[in-house]
């Protein structure tokens, strides 16, 4: 009832998430089938005829801000010959032979469960899963390691080149639009132009106005002002 390869365990800062590794009775969360999930303090984890409950111990310490589980982008992974990628949009990715894995792959070369893409710590590590063939990273056998821009990946026979998700901007790069971009805007004006004396002056309405509701003078005097 348990898969050779049946679920992974992975540890991120304060938070831990469960995968399930394609396996063929499933990875259960307080009696309810998922595929990838989070553990809480006090979750019961059921593994085939085994069930454990999961007991969050001491934290390390206060969880740094770069270690948010949720990103604006994927990473990739491209096979060789295969002009569209696939995304990681979760936390982990399965490759093997098997229909249920993330990246299934016709190949007797490879195991039913073969290896799987996790993030940890903001970094992406790639783990075999103790195939038969192996797992390469820029062909050197590997156990566990970590995957940086560009790595090529090996399964069996098939190659896959890795790319993580693209940074978000620095403030240095969210420059303001250029003036140009910003013609035709109403109410625009530029630190650069100077307001002439002699220029139209140009009314506010009140929220009464904007909304067709009367005004009256006599409630309160009302100081208009240039912009």
């Amino acid at each position: 009832m348990v898969s050779r390869a049946h679920a992974l365990i992975v540890v991120d800062g304060n938070d831990t998430f469960v995968r399930d590794l394609a396996s063929r009775n499933g990875v259960y969360v307080n009696g309810l089938l998922v595929r990838e999930g989070k553990l809480r303090h006090g979750d019961l984890l059921c593994v085939g005829p085994f069930a454990f409950w999961w007991r969050l111990g001491p934290l390390p310490g206060p969880r740094p801000r770069h270690l948010g589980r949720h990103f604006d982008n994927a990473a990739l992974l491209t096979m060789d010959g295969k002009r569209e990628p696939h995304r990681m949009e979760g936390q982990s990715f399965v490759i093997g032979r098997r229909a249920e894995c993330d990246l299934a792959l016709d190949s007797m070369l490879i195991d039913p469960c073969h290896a799987v893409v996790y993030r940890q710590g903001g970094e992406y590590w790639l783990r075999d899963l103790n195939s038969e063939s192996g797992t390469f990273v820029n062909d050197r056998r590997i156990r566990n390691s970590i995957l940086r821009q560009g790595d090529k990946v090996r399964v069996g026979v098939v190659r896959i080149e890795f790319q993580p998700p693209q940074p978000p901007p620095s403030l240095e790069d969210r420059a303001m639009p250029d003036k140009n971009d910003l013609a035709g805007l109403a109410g625009t004006a530029f630190a650069d132009q100077k307001l002439s004396d002699a220029g139209p002056m140009r009314w506010c309405p009140t929220i009464d106005q904007l909304l067709g509701v009367a005004w009256s003078q006599s409630s309160t005097k009302w100081e208009w002002g240039r912009f």
